[in-house]
């Protein structure tokens, strides 16, 4: 996916359990809930969970084994709440103020984007733990499972690296900032380097660029106490955020739907100046356009027709 503008969703771009040979590339995700959003989901996008590791153990476009690439992309200004959102997991409950979110997903990296101006998180990774009801023929398939049916999807294997960071986390909550990671220990975890912010890199679990999550392909989590329940106050995936100081994160209002088009005339009468037939009884003539139409209607016509009458046919 090349050169695209997503603006005005609940998320800019969403990929449920979609990964393998998928590159997104130069565009702009800009005054969304949130950014983009590649996540697993226990629901009728089956297969989860979300993968997006080479076939074959072959290399992916940057010599690793990763070939869902995010690369060369803007997250600018997500942190719109009102916009139409319905639906179940992030479809419906997106973090706001959020440039990307990998929830659950794996083998995804994410190299040399732009996520600037969003209020909690330019990049946000964490576990999903998945409520859906699936339909049926599909079943959670992941090693974690919870009870009351909860699918828990882990984040591994995903890489951050070369991302421009700045002025993100300004809502001020604690955790909020340019890098989150929220996951269960993992055997890979996920790694971070190379990314920079010109006023100071700020992240959860802090100097993410160090050991464990630098070099790539060490086991580490992240952090599952505050920057988890920051991350479920901000979505309110599992239950509504308390009314609490530290966890403020704007609300809808208003929801208003913008990029409505303009009203637009209807098409004229495709019958106007076409003999009767069977999509048109009564037909309609009008000079010289009528003969135009008369003839196109008769090849229509004629296509229909079995071999033996469409010869009979003018």
């Amino acid at each position: 996916m090349r050169s695209a503008h997503a603006n005005n969703s609940a998320l800019g771009y969403s990929g449920t359990n979609s990964g393998g040979n998928l590159i997104i590339e130069r565009s702009l995700f800009s005054r969304n809930k949130t950014g983009l959003v590649s996540n697993s989901q226990n629901n009728d996008d089956k297969p989860s969970p979300q993968n997006g590791k080479c076939r074959k153990h072959r290399v992916g476009p940057l010599g690793t084994h990763s070939c869902t690439i995010v690369r060369h992309n803007i997250f600018r200004s997500n942190n719109n709440p009102n916009v139409p959102g319905s639906g179940s997991g992030l479809a419906g409950s997106a973090p706001v103020g959020t440039g990307v979110v990998l929830a659950g997903t794996r083998n995804i990296t994410l190299w040399r984007n732009r996520a600037v101006h969003n209020g909690s998180w330019g990049i946000l990774v964490v576990d999903l733990p998945d409520q859906e009801k699936p339909p049926p023929g599909q079943h959670c398939q992941v090693l974690i499972h919870q009870p009351d049916d909860v699918c828990y999807f882990q984040a591994f294997g995903n890489i951050t690296t070369k991302n421009l960071l700045r002025h993100n986390g300004f809502y001020g909550n604690p955790t909020n900032g340019d890098l989150g990671l929220a996951t269960t220990p993992h055997n890979p975890g996920n790694c971070f380097h190379g990314n920079r912010d010109p006023d100071g890199l700020s992240s959860d679990p802090p100097h993410i660029q160090g050991p464990p999550y630098n070099p790539c392909g060490r086991p580490n989590g992240g952090d599952m106490g505050p920057l988890a329940a920051q991350a479920e106050c901000a979505t309110q995936l599992l239950a509504p955020c308390p009314k609490a100081p530290g966890a403020k994160y704007p609300r809808p209002t208003k929801v208003r739907l913008l990029g409505v088009p303009r009203h637009l005339p209807t098409m004229p009468d495709p019958c106007i100046g076409a003999p009767a037939n069977p999509w048109c009884p009564s037909g309609h003539h009008h000079g010289a356009w009528a003969g135009r139409m008369r003839h196109v209607a008769a090849v229509v016509h004629r296509a229909f027709l079995p071999p033996e009458r469409a010869k009979a046919v003018p």
